[in-house]
């Protein structure tokens, strides 16, 4: 998460570790940011796709070693 999290803003990190890294509901991150659950939705979906493309990008770089 190291590698990505400079892609993004800081809260959009935060609603991903909320939701996803410290498990609490979307609605229940959403009410405490003061953003609507879709945001946090948008977070997730946004976080997870750059980090497959990291992973790709690292195995991919791994195989050549």
């Amino acid at each position: 998460m190291d590698r990505v999290s400079a892609d993004f803003t800081e809260s959009t990190m935060q609603m991903f570790r909320s939701h996803v890294v410290d498990g609490y509901e979307a609605a229940e991150v959403a009410r405490d940011l003061n953003v609507s659950p879709a945001a946090i939705y948008i977070a997730k979906f946004r976080v997870y796709r750059r980090l497959r493309e990291s992973a790709a990008d690292w195995i991919e770089d791994s195989a050549f070693l």
